[in-house]
Parts: structure tokens; C-alpha cells; sequence
């Protein structure tokens, strides 16, 4: 599957940061869950894997998880849980790199995430062009409102469901600065 998403304005410089909002269960669209069953592991091209804030936070370039938060450390494939056991709530947008590649080609040549069930032994690379990468678990999807839209066969989709990896840039680029 490729997605390829260009825009261009005709009259005036525009802003845009363009990503899809794809929900991927690996296991299947009705399985469950992607928490007991998924790893995750991304990939960056900085010397170590850093995140923004949530994007309620207006994005803040934060220290390596490894020293803030290692719940946030995916940059060896593992579950999305903790060391206690407990799910790893994401919508966090994490840094790739801090400048776009000079060529798509080099930008290409590796994934930037790679997701994988245990159970089916599906695996999914994503690579891409942008400099953040944001990993959303569904959090925010409660009953009452995961009925009200049906999927695939008429599912409703729980909470945690699937995952969305969404290739952009990072959340209020238009107000950070860059190094």
C-alpha cells in the first residue's frame, strides 16, 4: 500500500501538513484490542528517539524518553505496555529527524516504524519523507461514541482498537523553531 500526499497552492505560499488518519489492527479489523498482540518500534534518524508533548501541549521538543518517560522508548520493538503491565495510552507525534531529507530517495531507503502483531505474524513498515511520526491508540474512543460509527461488517471498533502511525509534521510546526 502506498499513500502519496502532495499539495500545491496556485496564488500564495500556504502552509500544509498533510498525513491520513488510517486505524490499523493487524490482527484483523473485528480482533480486539492492539495492545496484548502488537509491537512497535520506531525507527529515527536522530541519535536518539525524542517526542513532542501531546498535541493538546502545543508540540515541545522533549528530552529522550529514555530519560523522561521510557514508557515512550520504542526504539527497540516491544508491546505498548509498561513494566507494571498497563497500557501505554499514545497520542504523541515522535521526532524522525530535524530537517526534511535532501532527497526522497535517501529519505525512502529505511522505515521509520515498523509494526508487528504476534499473533498473525503480520508485519507493517512505514516509511516516509516526514520528520515526525504520530502514534495514536484510540484512546479517546468510549462506547457511546464507537457506536455511533460501524466499520468494516458493522463492527464498532473498541477503545485501543487499532492503531493510527500518521507520517507528518510536527504538531504547531508553523511556531517551532528547528535546529
Amino acid at each position: 500500500l502506498i499513500m502519496d500526499l502532495t499539495a500545491s497552492a496556485h496564488s500564495q505560499p500556504t502552509i500544509a501538513n498533510l498525513t491520513h488518519h488510517a486505524y490499523w489492527n493487524l490482527d484483523g479489523h473485528d480482533f480486539g484490542s492492539v495492545f496484548p498482540t502488537h509491537k512497535l518500534q520506531i525507527h529515527p534518524l536522530t541519535d536518539s528517539l525524542m517526542y513532542t508533548k501531546p498535541v493538546t501541549a502545543k508540540g515541545r521538543i522533549v528530552e529522550p524518553p529514555t530519560k523522561t518517560d521510557p514508557q515512550l522508548d520504542f526504539s527497540m520493538m516491544r508491546k505498548m505496555v509498561t513494566s507494571e503491565g498497563s497500557n501505554v495510552k499514545l497520542d504523541h507525534n515522535f521526532v524522525l529527524s530535524y530537517s526534511h531529507p535532501e532527497s526522497l530517495p535517501e529519505a525512502l531507503m529505511a522505515p521509520k516504524a515498523t509494526l508487528q502483531s504476534m499473533r498473525s505474524r503480520v508485519r507493517m513498515k512505514v516509511f516516509t519523507n516526514q520528520v515526525g511520526l504520530q502514534v495514536y491508540t484510540g484512546n479517546s474512543m468510549d462506547k457511546k461514541a464507537v457506536e455511533k460509527w460501524k466499520g468494516k461488517g458493522n463492527t464498532c471498533y473498541e477503545q485501543h482498537g487499532a492503531i493510527c502511525l500518521e507520517p507528518q509534521a510536527w504538531p504547531d510546526a508553523v511556531n517551532m523553531e528547528t535546529k
